[in-house]
């Protein structure tokens, strides 16, 4: 797979399980029966138990889509447009508008095949929601929050441009942790190039 063949598009319904395929091995190292044998310096297993990402959730996640008409949340994936037929998803990404800061856009959902990883698959998918933010959402700052004991995660973030804050917030699925851990919300100005 060459670089130049990879894109970004809209995510449909037909990319299911490349989705959940793709979230849940980055996030956990494990979707079904696959184990990823070298987990990824994104994956939080040990952190957080369970699928990172239900069929039920990614459902909710394509009729918040249809909703909004793609303009306030949206799921984007990287795909190999050289390959012809069923495409296979080799990352995620999926972009909210805040529900109380209108001009915000919410980051979530980041995530490449772990084999894949440091080919700057994630960086694509950054920039395309970052451009969309702001020219069809009308969004000058991106948001994402980040679990605040996961300095890798937070220093690759900070490469990206995005800024600590010092604001945190509780895990929203506490009954998930396998320790003690919160969010901190990271922040960036979009402008245009």
């Amino acid at each position: 797979m060459e670089q130049n063949t990879i894109s970004v598009r809209i995510a449909c319904a037909e990319d299911n399980d490349g989705i959940l395929r793709t979230v849940n091995l980055a996030y956990r190292g494990v979707h079904g029966d696959e184990k990823v044998t070298n987990p990824a310096w994104t994956n939080e297993s040990h952190l957080v138990k369970n699928p990172r990402l239900s069929i039920a959730e990614l459902e909710d996640i394509f009729k918040s889509m249809k909703q909004s008409n793609n303009k306030d949340d949206v799921l984007f994936v990287a795909i190999d447009s050289a390959v012809t037929g069923p495409q296979r998803v080799l990352g995620t990404l999926r972009i909210q508008r805040d529900g109380e800061r209108k001009n915000v856009a919410e980051i979530g959902l980041l995530s490449v095949e772990p084999s894949l990883q440091s080919k700057g698959i994630g960086r694509m998918l950054l920039q395309q929601a970052q451009k969309y933010a702001l020219t069809e959402m009308g969004c000058d700052t991106a948001a994402v929050y980040v679990v605040h004991i996961r300095e890798s995660l937070l220093d690759a973030y900070s490469k990206f441009g995005f800024q600590k804050t010092d604001l945190t917030f509780p895990f929203p699925v506490p009954e998930n942790q396998l320790q003690p851990f919160h969010m901190v919300l990271m922040e960036k100005k979009l402008v245009t190039n």
